[in-house]
């Protein structure tokens, strides 16, 4: 059985109960994954884009992928993060570099802090819909 940690939201995880485990799985994951799509757009849209282009491959290259856990772990669980050749100097971007002029943005942690309300949301409107196709 998936345990989902999802609060006010009785009537919508008791739906989950009788199923079988391979649905709840495949309902769990495109809910979870519509959340990390909701974080992921909204991080693009936070990123600020200056003159020498570095930060618009970083702005593509944010993206979500699929973790895997323990086979008996019954979690479901996406990353959002930086792929690609952006990857090395992302960090920068986000905790700055001190005794430079580069200073912290913290893109990532604010819009993963400021916007649970907008990814709890779109997690919860997925889940629906993969309820009204069953």
């Amino acid at each position: 059985m998936i345990t989902f940690k999802m609060t006010g939201e009785k009537n919508l995880l008791k739906r989950f109960k009788g199923l079988e485990e391979k649905v709840e799985r495949r309902i769990g994951k495109a809910g979870v994954r519509a959340g990390g799509n909701k974080l992921a757009r909204i991080i693009r849209k936070d990123v600020p884009v200056s003159n020498d282009g570095n930060d618009i491959v970083l702005k593509k290259s944010i993206g979500v992928a699929g973790v895997k856990g323990r086979k008996n772990a019954n979690k479901i669980m996406v990353q959002v993060g930086v792929k690609g050749p952006a990857r090395r100097y992302a960090h920068l971007v986000e905790f700055g570099r001190q005794g430079t002029s580069y200073p912290a943005r913290r893109i990532f942690t604010n819009a993963a802090t400021n916007n649970t309300g907008q990814v709890f949301e779109a997690v919860k409107a997925r889940l629906q819909s993969e309820f009204a196709k069953l």
